[in-house]
């Protein structure tokens, strides 16, 4: 199954955009299911608050774990151009990464799946180019 379908599957459990592509990340980050889903518990709904689209946010955690295993950036580039990356990617798909906007844009949550599946799909991406 391929990360995006896997983020989409964990999403029709009811876990938050954030803990579907943390989750579907794994083989990348080494967390297993649950952990992920413990961590990215409270970065759901733009952590909360309607900012940071939770796709986004778990897309970022799991680049930092598969990227910066030695707590220095990663090898060949760093985090911190990855994430501005799939950032810029993310904005110029959808016009903006703050979840209200998305929400209130897509008529409510008709397409948190689609932004769970291209940001699982961007980060592998992101990960496998820079590993």
């Amino acid at each position: 199954m391929k990360t995006g379908e896997r983020a989409r599957e964990i999403h029709t459990r009811g876990y938050n955009c954030s803990q579907c592509v943390l989750a579907s990340l794994s083989e990348y980050t080494g967390l297993d299911d649950d952990i992920a889903k413990s961590i990215c518990a409270p970065f759901g709904g733009g952590m909360r608050t309607g900012e940071v689209c939770g796709a986004v946010s778990g897309a970022l955690m799991a680049m930092g774990m598969a990227l910066a295993k030695d707590g220095n950036g990663g090898t060949g580039t760093t985090v911190s151009a990855c994430a501005k990356e799939l950032q810029k990617q993310f904005k110029n798909e959808y016009g903006t990464e703050r979840c209200a906007e998305l929400i209130k844009a897509a008529d409510g949550h008709r397409r948190c799946d689609e932004f769970i599946a291209y940001c699982a799909e961007k980060a592998e991406k992101i990960i496998n180019e820079n590993k």
